[in-house]
């Protein structure tokens, strides 16, 4: 018995170590400046086949065009910090206990596309940690265990859809879906109304603290064959600039959107109202990353107008302090 709490210790130590070598190693830039041109870090070298499993995600965030200076909006790698009044919520300290904080952990059963197995669910553990939503096999039991997620996604720029009785897939209730920042839908139930209830609250919570977190976001587009930066940002709205030049080309608030459309692969056609000739304004931009550009603009959206409510504003610290869990069986099984 000795022994084999010795092992235990042992690999409990191991999982720190790993998870201090890997907080101390993303505080560093991911591409080194040389001259004018931008080479990428090589990945760290770790024991296991998952060390490079971030970098793909890391390259695009680090490809976006930085936005100009008087946006203040700063780039992943720039060192440009937004001012914040500093309160206990908003100093680096409470940022990062945000960061980190879990607002949901239960159970879950998926249903998968598989077309011989049509209506086939099977457990899976979701949990809502700071920026990110977490698909397990098993919950997570070290720090270790929250680096090996089944699938990992930004809250911000995943959709989640309640589905009401006549909207259900099958005869199972209490479902609810999650669109990735690709497209992929992922269609979930529960066993318990009020399980819904609760994954709809907390997923709710984590996007309006990950938004008041980042405050604002660029992602890379093109206009014209030109490719140009839109920054969605929690104070000024809309602002497309040059990427090059830093030029900025238009700039809207939220409250001068009055509606969009997408062709579903890359293009977004905004239409914005002027607000001196009260005309509307077309304004239309292409991406790579289509979904995820949609979902943000949706997330930021949601946050403005919870901001309206100061009591769901009052009510974020005391629900991200206390977690919500739910959950059922682990038995995969048909309906």
């Amino acid at each position: 018995m000795a022994i084999q709490r010795d092992k235990l210790q042992n690999s409990w130590d191991v999982a720190l170590a790993r998870a201090a070598h890997r907080d101390r190693s993303d505080s560093l830039p991911l591409f080194a400046a040389e001259g004018s041109v931008l080479k990428p870090r090589s990945c760290r070298v770790q024991s296991s086949d998952t060390s490079c499993r971030d970098s793909d995600r890391r390259a695009k965030v680090a490809a976006s065009p930085s936005p100009p200076d008087e946006v203040g909006c700063p780039s992943p790698d720039s060192g440009r910090v937004r001012k914040r009044i500093p309160t206990p919520e908003t100093t680096q300290k409470g940022l990062e206990e945000k960061m980190l904080s879990i607002v949901y952990m239960g159970w879950t059963e998926e249903r998968e596309q598989d077309s011989l197995q049509d209506r086939m669910y099977t457990p899976k553990f979701l949990a809502l940690r700071g920026s990110s939503l977490y698909k397990f096999i098993a919950p997570p039991v070290t720090t270790w265990d929250w680096t090996r997620a089944e699938k990992t996604f930004s809250v911000y720029e995943i959709m989640c859809k309640i589905f009401k009785d006549s909207d259900l897939l099958d005869r199972r209730k209490h479902c609810f879906s999650v669109q990735s920042e690709s497209g992929e839908d992922l269609y979930f139930s529960v066993e318990l109304e009020s399980d819904l209830t609760q994954w709809e609250k907390a997923f709710q919570t984590a996007t309006f603290l990950e938004v008041e977190r980042i405050q604002c976001k660029t992602y890379a587009c093109v206009l014209d064959s030109h490719l140009m930066g839109l920054t969605i940002d929690f104070n000024m709205g809309f602002v497309c600039f040059d990427a090059a030049t830093k030029a900025i080309l238009w700039r809207y608030k939220f409250s001068q959107l009055k509606g969009s459309s997408d062709d579903g692969k890359s293009k977004i056609k905004f239409l914005f109202q002027n607000q001196d000739t009260k005309q509307i304004e077309a304004k239309e931009l292409e991406f790579s990353n289509l979904f995820a550009v949609l979902h943000c603009i949706h997330s930021f959206f949601a946050a403005k107008v919870a901001c309206l409510d100061p009591l769901y504003v009052g009510s974020q610290a005391t629900a991200s302090a206390a977690p919500t869990t739910s959950g059922t069986g682990k038995l995969k099984y048909t309906t």
